[in-house]
């Protein structure tokens, strides 16, 4: 009696066993977000079907491989590092990460990883579930885009370029370099709107934004504070004065020698064709120097402001620079 009822208390034992194994593989099959499983090694041994549908990669295809084959480049070596890191310490990782379809367009996932431990505590798996955000990083993006830059010229706009300026006065603090800030105004720009129409003004107004961007080195802030009128955010000129001057003196006349070259606009007709339009257009350029937290950003601003508008009293096409 007592080995029949072993028996039935097996059997039943084995019937809830393989009731979870059946569960397990629908749950693996019938899963909305991709998931791979990995040996030890980091090996691939098994993916579903929405990891197929995600990555473009059949199941026969990644067998055996290494998930760099997703890899998009974006990440470095030290963020992988942070990421074997916290699996060896805490079992799991989170996160976002930027990986490669089979037919090279990147993706954005949101990536768990956890690790799974045999009975001696030794790591036997991996498994990593991940979705596609791709869309929502997109939309993050275009957010992101109309809140901190000008839509014409793809440039910083006040918003960003206040933030920039704040970050630009606390390095200037604990290095204590100098660093310059240029106020720009085209001259003769209402002309050409006028005469051409408001496309016309557009297609210039990109164009300097393109020249400047030239003009200045790369870790300069470029920014469109509305019309015609650009900034530009100079940083690390130098402990001495006299030096960070002449240096943002002679950036100054390299953009406002920049600006000052004939304009070409390809305008389109009604007909199709396109119409070639030149302008001579000209800037006002008003330049402060600042260190450290001497006066406050709004204030440098408005200095700046001030000294692009002597410009234009004194004759336009000049860089004055703000006394105080």
């Amino acid at each position: 009696m007592l080995k029949l009822l072993n028996t039935s208390v097996h059997a039943e034992e084995y019937e809830r066993a393989q009731q979870k194994l059946q569960l397990a593989a629908k749950v693996f099959t019938y899963a909305r977000e991709g998931i791979m499983i990995t040996d030890a090694r980091g090996d691939i041994v098994d993916v579903n079907a929405t990891f197929t549908d995600i990555t473009g990669y059949a199941h026969d295809e990644v067998l055996g491989r290494n998930p760099r084959i997703l890899a998009s480049g974006r990440q470095d070596g030290a963020f992988y590092a942070a990421m074997w890191r916290a699996l060896k310490d805490q079992d799991h990782w989170r996160g976002e990460v930027w990986n490669r379809r089979k037919d090279g367009e990147l993706y954005a996932e949101m990536l768990t990883i956890s690790a799974v431990r045999d009975a001696q505590n030794q790591v036997t798996h991996y498994v990593a579930l991940f979705s596609d955000i791709t869309q929502r990083k997109t939309v993050e993006e275009q957010v992101w885009q109309l809140a901190f830059y000008d839509p014409l010229t793809h440039l910083p706009n006040r918003r960003l370029l206040n933030d920039r300026l704040s970050q630009a006065m606390e390095q200037s603090e604990r290095n204590a370099q100098f660093g310059a800030l240029l106020y720009l105004d085209l001259d003769h720009f209402k002309p050409l709107n006028d005469t051409h129409g408001h496309g016309a003004g557009d297609l210039l107004l990109v164009e300097v934004a393109e020249r400047l961007k030239r003009a200045v080195r790369g870790m300069d802030t470029v920014a469109r504070m509305g019309g015609d009128e650009f900034v530009v955010l100079l940083g690390e000129l130098g402990a001495d004065r006299e030096v960070a001057g002449t240096q943002a003196q002679a950036l100054a006349e390299k953009i406002r020698e920049s600006l000052a070259e004939p304009y070409c606009l390809n305008l389109p007709r009604q007909d199709g064709t396109m119409a070639l339009v030149e302008h001579a257009c000209t800037a006002s350029v008003g330049l402060v120097l600042y260190r450290q937290h001497a006066a406050p950003a709004e204030q440098l601003l408005q200095w700046a402001d001030a000294a692009m508008y002597q410009a234009k009293a004194l004759g336009r096409n000049r860089v004055q620079l703000h006394t105080a």
